[in-house]
């Protein structure tokens, strides 16, 4: 049986969040950010991974989506918002 460690909890949190920014464009990332943590499971995750990647992803989309367009096989339009999260992620640790 595999453990699942606090980063990867992490980054699955960071999805999370960046999934349902996409969703509530009105609600703030705060606001976001705290009803993850409210996640009964959030106690396991590495809270200061997920802070990072999800603020830093969030205030910075824009600038990564410039940088990703040029590598997609389609139009960012087409993207999913589990895609973009994913992505916008991906970006960020890089």
């Amino acid at each position: 049986m595999s453990m699942i460690t606090p980063r990867r909890r992490a980054r699955q949190f960071a999805v999370q969040a960046l999934y349902q920014a996409q969703l509530n464009n009105e609600e703030s990332a705060a606001i976001i950010a705290q009803n993850i943590r409210d996640n009964e499971y959030f106690a396991k995750a590495d809270e200061e991974l997920f802070t990072q990647i999800f603020f830093g992803a969030y205030n910075n989309q824009r600038d990564y989506m410039k940088r990703i367009r040029p590598l997609l096989d389609r139009h960012e339009d087409e993207l999913n918002p589990v895609e973009r999260a994913v992505l916008l992620m991906a970006c960020h640790e890089l």
